[in-house]
């Protein structure tokens, strides 16, 4: 179903409620809706019966399917390829430029690469810009 985008949606996959939760308060009190998903497959079956999201935040490294497994799915391709991409990680950032460049190389709009801790500022700037 995915091509139809719902205007100011966003959709975040962590598997840290607490990261979640920052990112839906920030992006709630800019008027954005946020649905979340705390597992990869979860957001893969969302992309089957929802309209596209306008903005897609990814955490890279998630129990079950990583971020960048992630970006490899069909549904991915199939459903949002011009989706602005936001990886999100913790980690190393070898890891985080491999995750954008797969993406980018499968036809996915991954923009940046966002590393943890976030601050309020950065999601409002990333938000103002979709």
């Amino acid at each position: 179903m995915g091509e139809q985008q719902d205007a100011k949606t966003l959709f975040i996959v962590d598997d840290e409620p607490g990261f979640r939760t920052f990112i839906a308060t920030a992006a709630g009190r800019e008027g954005w809706k946020v649905v979340e998903f705390s597992l990869a497959s979860e957001m893969i079956a969302a992309l089957r019966t929802h309209p596209a999201p306008a903005l897609i935040f990814v955490d890279l490294h998630m129990p079950g399917k990583d971020g960048t497994e992630l970006l490899m799915e069909s549904e991915m391709r199939e459903q949002v390829p011009n989706v602005p991409i936001y990886v999100i990680t913790g980690g190393m950032a070898v890891n985080a430029t491999a995750a954008k460049l797969i993406g980018k190389g499968l036809g996915l709009n991954v923009v940046e690469t966002v590393f943890k801790p976030v601050r309020v500022q950065k999601i409002k700037e990333i938000l103002a810009s979709h």
